[in-house]
């Protein structure tokens, strides 16, 4: 199997397009399509192989099976917190590791957790595993965004239970009050899940 075949059929496992792959590690949009004709640089061959969660000697076909280890890394964005800017959670701090299982059931990243208002089921530099995703059934765990009083974007991570009037998002630390949306409050303060945390 050549190498951009390889490339074709990680993206469609992990069912993402070429272009997003190009995104994410930062490629210009069409980079891929050079690899037809020859392997890319050491550094992106790097970078896919952490990306992918696979090994180089994988994607170069030296090796038949995908698996790098034990499982699939995926990229750990960023620390979330009771509210802090959406932009800090694109910064890439490592990366952690997922089943290969896990991984091709959806998309997901790592986070770190900062503060303890979710204590003690998370503490301070715990890494959660979150799979993007945009809806959440009460008791789900969810990394949930919202715009705050001042229009800044603010991310955390809680408790979600739906009610009959809106959504409210839960601490574990009961030193924390909840923080209640009805439908209006949710759709002023443009407020959305990003995905749940498994």
């Amino acid at each position: 199997m050549a190498f951009l075949d390889r490339i074709d059929e990680l993206c469609e496992l992990r069912g993402i397009t070429k272009r997003t792959m190009e995104t994410d590690i930062g490629l210009a949009s069409g980079a891929s399509s050079k690899w037809k004709k020859g392997n890319p640089s050491t550094e992106v061959l790097k970078t896919l192989s952490a990306y992918f969660g696979v090994s180089s000697d994988y994607l170069l076909g030296i090796k038949p099976h995908a698996k790098s280890g034990k499982g699939v890394l995926i990229p750990i964005l960023g620390k979330v917190v009771a509210g802090i800017p959406l932009d800090a959670i694109q910064d890439i701090l490592g990366y952690e590791e997922i089943s290969a299982d896990l991984a091709y059931r959806g998309e997901y990243f790592g986070l770190q957790v900062r503060g303890d208002s979710m204590s003690p089921r998370m503490l301070e530099g715990d890494v959660v595993i979150v799979r993007m995703q945009p809806t959440a059934i009460t008791g789900d765990i969810v990394i949930a965004q919202f715009e705050d009083e001042s229009n800044e974007v603010k991310s955390c991570v809680k408790k979600f239970v739906k009610t009959e009037s809106g959504i409210v998002l839960q601490s574990y630390n009961p030193l924390y009050e909840p923080i209640v949306f009805n439908a209006r409050r949710a759709k002023e303060h443009k407020f959305q899940i990003i995905g749940k945390v498994v």
